[in-house]
């Protein structure tokens, strides 16, 4: 037997407070013309042979003939109103045979003390669906121009997309325009067109100044030969993009996101959470901005770079990928930056062959990793790259066959922290002169707390640099600007020491010296800057003693100390 739908027997009418109305009186009339003076026929029955006498009366929400709920019936259009005991009107329609389910015509009223009567259509309108507007949303119609309808002129508005794929080629947001889908499982955007962003937030002459745009809770699909981000957001000249959302899922793109903001730092107080996997380039580029806030999550970089970030003051929350991060964030802090694979391309040629990279001033990394295969350790040199002053807090290096944890190519001061690492190569075996002597780049790392890790013998530096040598014959020495300490082991006694002190001295510079055999005559050379003296330095050295010589600036001399 097939199932029957039980359906109620009659029309329930309601109160404006909601409740079933009682006593209330329904006029029926003239299509288009007011029901009240203008009476047509109504019956109670559908053979329109019971009359019903108008108005007729309500008892618990339904018309009543001689006290039983009935249905009321005529043979024309009709108009009809509605009213509760006092006159007040509650359902007014011109034409109720068309009219009777239009939402202007169906009052709503939310539950709780305080609330007041909408009609169901205002109700409806606080939010805007695209399909409103007539997107498709199948994944192979262009559904640009409805988000454009959508959207309006003025923009503030909030567009549910509800579960779909929109394809879309470079749509122009406009200011307080939230898109908002219904999860990352059900709701994509897609891009439509290899050259252009399916969302093209830029701020201009066009759009003039953004702020309170979304892109929250969908899926962002790239086009298969893409040349341009999924998703770009811009700022150009004086018109800013602020105070803005961006949380998506992206796959499959060229790109998943570009930030550029060059132009005065205009793209600001914004926060970027993406999750991305397969990017045929840099997965996410960031060319400018300040204050803004990230949240990365990148996989499967094919071109071994998953961020290329540049910025000023910014808060990276995580960036976890597989590929490499670069960071030229003037005061920015990166918190749990992770790099666990490099796939793809080798970064051996790279100018920074290494996994996280700092080329901003003042950089802070909190809790970064590294964590390499054999596989992924081949296609690197180093784990991190510093920058001056950049500071790592708790690093971590898992990557056995990984050389080297950092990269000693300048003389950047910077600092570590604690931290864990497994590679091949302790600090001090790379950032070495060409005699295998901790050099002036070694001497302006600071090391603070257990060193184990980074040092052959745990001992920090403390930002000295020593100059060691041990000649069997009369020699000249030459002390090098950032040196603190030299040390002189003489296979013998020592005729004489032509002796030449730092070229570029800092104020306030102490070089104590130590010999452990006699040194007869020592020269002091003429290699001194211009102006520079020397007071009181000794002619000769005993064996197993030492002096040290302090820089004053404002004599411009040195000193025995």
């Amino acid at each position: 037997m097939t199932a029957l739908s039980i359906q109620p027997p009659y029309p329930t009418i309601t109160d404006i407070d909601g409740q079933p109305l009682e006593d209330g009186y329904i006029w029926i009339g003239v299509a288009n013309l007011p029901p009240i003076g203008n009476p047509i026929a109504v019956y109670w029955d559908a053979a329109l042979t019971q009359p019903a006498a108008l108005p007729v009366r309500t008892r618990g929400g339904y018309p009543v003939n001689a006290g039983t709920p009935a249905r009321l019936y005529v043979n024309s259009d009709y108009s009809i109103q509605v009213q509760n005991r006092n006159g007040s009107v509650i359902y007014s329609a011109p034409d109720g045979a068309s009219d009777r389910f239009s939402s202007a015509q169906i009052s709503f009223l939310q539950a709780g003390s305080g609330a007041v009567v909408r009609t169901a259509q205002s109700k409806m309108r606080d939010v805007v669906s695209v399909k409103d507007f007539g997107a498709v949303g199948d994944g192979v119609a262009d559904d640009t121009a409805a988000f454009n309808a959508a959207q309006g002129a003025a923009g503030n508005v909030t567009l549910l997309m509800p579960p779909g794929t929109y394809v879309l080629n470079n749509f122009r947001p406009k200011t307080g325009v939230r898109l908002i889908g219904f999860g990352y499982e059900v709701t994509a955007i897609k891009q439509g067109a290899a050259g252009n962003p399916a969302v093209n937030c830029t701020s201009d002459v066009t759009t003039g100044q953004i702020s309170s745009a979304a892109v929250l809770n969908c899926k962002v699909i790239g086009e298969t030969s893409a040349t341009a981000a999924a998703v770009l957001v811009a700022a150009s000249g004086v018109f800013a993009v602020w105070k803005s959302q961006f949380d998506f899922v992206a796959s499959q793109t060229f790109r998943a996101l570009e930030v550029q903001g060059a132009a005065a730092n205009n793209v600001f107080r914004c926060d970027f959470k993406v999750t991305s996997q397969d990017t045929t380039d840099t997965a996410v580029l960031v060319n400018g901005g300040t204050y803004n806030n990230y949240d990365l999550f990148l996989t499967n970089c094919a071109n071994g770079k998953a961020l290329n970030f540049v910025g000023a003051n910014c808060t990276f929350t995580r960036a976890v990928s597989d590929g490499q991060l670069l960071f030229s964030g003037n005061g920015t802090v990166i918190n749990s930056a992770v790099v666990e694979e490099i796939p793809g391309s080798s970064l051996l040629a790279d100018t920074y062959p290494a996994c996280i990279v700092s080329n901003g001033f003042n950089e802070t990394f909190v809790n970064p990793r590294v964590i390499l295969s054999a596989a992924s350790a081949a296609k690197v040199l180093y784990a991190f790259r510093p920058f001056d002053n950049t500071v790592f807090f708790s690093p971590v290096i898992t990557a056995s066959t990984l050389a080297n944890p950092f990269m000693a190519d300048n003389a950047f001061k910077f600092s570590i922290i604690r931290g864990k690492s497994n590679t091949t190569n302790k600090m001090n075996t790379i950032f070495t002169d060409s005699g295998g002597n901790a050099n002036t780049t070694l001497r302006r790392v600071s090391f603070i707390g257990d060193c184990t890790d980074w040092l052959t013998n745990n001992t920090p530096t403390a930002g000295k640099a020593i100059q060691y040598l041990a000649p069997n014959a009369p020699f000249n020495f030459t002390v090098n600007d950032q040196t603190s300490a030299v040390i002189w082991e003489p296979t013998g006694a020592i005729a004489f020491c032509n002796l030449n002190l730092p070229q570029s001295p800092v104020d306030g510079q102490v070089v104590s010296f130590s010999t452990t055999q006699t040194i007869t005559t020592l020269n002091i050379g003429t290699a001194l800057p211009s102006g520079v003296n020397v007071s009181l330095v000794p002619t000769t050295i005993a064996a197993n003693t030492q002096f040290s010589v302090i820089y004053y600036a404002n004599g411009n001399k040195w000193y025995v100390i």
